[in-house]
Formats: structure tokens, sequence, C-alpha cells
């Protein structure tokens, strides 16, 4: 991709509020390259992009798959392979990420081609973005959460449940 459109698409996501501050993988996808992967790079809270290492692989009898890596020998951070062909065009409709190997908090995919496309079955137009977050345990919005789910009526009637059941188990066995 060129400089501009990167530009361009990195911009709208640093200006959306809802993916947060932090740093983010932008990874663009294009139907008519290899794997779907045309670009990836690494954008940095404030607006610097960074580039990122990248690499598809491709095996006759299995999808395209893509690999994403913050240096050329590092783990991968993000990889994904192509969806099922569609009945219509016999393509494939998209991508489905391996979430088991999401290694990084914030990942943008973005249709950065001219045909729509699927991420995890989600369809995009050219020029729409998604977000996969990782939740982060030990952020204060999740700990709240947490906290509050503890407290709840059904989760404290569940411990009293789950307490009596072992008493009177334990009571038998004596």
């Amino acid at each position: 991709m060129n400089a501009k459109d990167i530009k361009r698409i990195t911009d709208q996501i640093q200006r959306d509020a809802e993916l947060g501050l932090g740093e983010k993988i932008v990874i663009c996808l294009n139907r008519t390259q290899e794997a779907m992967l045309e670009d990836a790079c690494l954008l940095i809270p404030g607006g610097g992009v960074q580039e990122i290492f990248w690499e598809t692989f491709s095996d006759g009898d299995r999808a395209d798959e893509a690999v994403i890596r913050m240096s050329e020998d590092g783990d991968a951070l993000v990889a994904f392979h192509e969806s099922r062909p569609s009945s219509r065009d016999h393509r494939p409709n998209g991508i489905r990420v391996h979430h088991e190997e999401l290694d990084f908090p914030c990942v943008v995919f973005c249709n950065s081609g001219e045909e729509p496309l699927t991420v995890d079955g989600k369809w995009l137009a050219p020029g729409e973005y998604t977000a996969v977050q990782e939740v982060d345990v030990n952020s204060p919005e999740v700990q709240k959460f947490f906290e509050a789910y503890i407290k709840s009526p059904e989760v404290i009637k569940g411990i009293e449940e789950a307490r009596r059941s072992y008493a009177e188990k334990r009571k038998g066995q004596i």
C-alpha cells in the first residue's frame, strides 16, 4: 500500500474512541492478495506508524495463511487464514482469526481492497474496519465488573448452595 492510504486509514482508526489509546496492529486486507494480506503496521499512540513484519503461507491443499510479527524472527502476534470459498465465485469470502494465538491487545482489520470481505464472518465493505481486542483482566473496568458479579444475588445464592451441599456430604461421611 502507498503511504497516503496507510496514513488515511491510521488517522481514522486513531480517532476511533472505542479502540482506546494504546498501540494497535493495523492489518490491511484485500481479496486480490495472497492470504488476503495487503499490508500491516503498528500504530503507536500519538499517530506514529511503525513497520511490522508479516508473511504469508500458501499450500495447495489448505487455505492460505498469514502471520504478523513484531520482528522478523519474533513470535507470532496475529495469525489468520482464508475462510472457505463462497458458493458464488468459489473464492474465499474473507479470513478467520486464530484467536488462540492472538497475542496483542488490539488488532484492527481494515478492508483496503475494492470488494467486500469477512473477518470472522463479519462483512466489511471497502474502507471499513473491525477490531479484535483482548480484554485485560487487570484493567479497572474488568476488575469492577468481576467485583459486581461476585456480589450479585445469583452468585451469592450459588455459593450458599455449594456450601450447604458440601456440609451435607461431609455430615454423611462422619
